[in-house]
């Protein structure tokens, strides 16, 4: 569709948990397309799982991909970027960042990450001409979402996830988070003590241990 347009596009895959196939994988497209000025680092993944019913494995699996995916990623570019004083980074996070969620721990734990790591990379570049935006979506309509069979509020389709993001792309933001109701939910959810959330999601970790596995 874009070179229907009459524009330039091209692709390559790669493994994020590998940094040296993500370089190759953008070696390879500056090769056709030019510097990078703007990456959107977006790969990742959600599996559920319970203290109770502990598996490491999952925890450390989704590291790699919504952690060390991001790094990789960003460090494949940012050599170019520094060099030419300019470039924006943005990566997908999510609302699952703000607070550790019951029966989340792992996908959690991966977004509070991304949020921080990101948060340092806006303090210290930029002075140097990158832009970095964190984008921290509610429920998106996606594979992902498909399998998972409990509550989604407020979700909305990925066609309006990708116009939220291109304007927080274009206009610069330091981070976006949407839809406008998750963001609220999650506002308030950030300030709340630590008592009242503990027991506000309690009923759910309840069910889901109560779940076969």
């Amino acid at each position: 569709k874009i070179q229907a347009a009459g524009g330039s596009a091209a692709w390559a895959t790669a493994d994020v948990t590998d940094a040296d196939g993500v370089q190759q994988a953008i070696d390879q497209l500056e090769a056709a397309l030019g510097p990078c000025d703007t990456l959107v680092a977006n790969a990742g993944i959600l599996m559920l799982s319970t203290s109770h019913k502990l598996r490491p494995e999952r925890v450390l699996d989704q590291m790699r991909v919504n952690f060390d995916g991001v790094v990789h990623s960003i460090h494949a570019v940012l050599p170019g970027m520094l060099e030419r004083q300019s470039g924006r980074i943005c990566a997908v996070s999510s609302v699952a960042g703000f607070r550790g969620i019951g029966n989340w721990a792992g996908y959690s734990a991966t977004k509070a990450a991304v949020n921080a790591l990101m948060e340092s990379y806006r303090i210290e570049l930029g002075p140097e001409g990158i832009v970095c935006t964190t984008i921290c979506p509610g429920y998106i309509a996606s594979e992902m979402t498909d399998g998972f069979s409990g509550p989604k509020p407020f979700m909305i389709s990925s066609e309006r996830a990708a116009r939220h993001i291109l304007a927080a792309v274009e206009d610069g933001a330091s981070q976006v988070v949407f839809p406008w109701q998750m963001a609220g939910l999650m506002g308030v959810a950030k300030v709340l003590p630590n008592w009242l959330w503990d027991r506000m999601q309690r009923p759910s970790v309840k069910r889901f241990n109560r779940r076969p596995r």
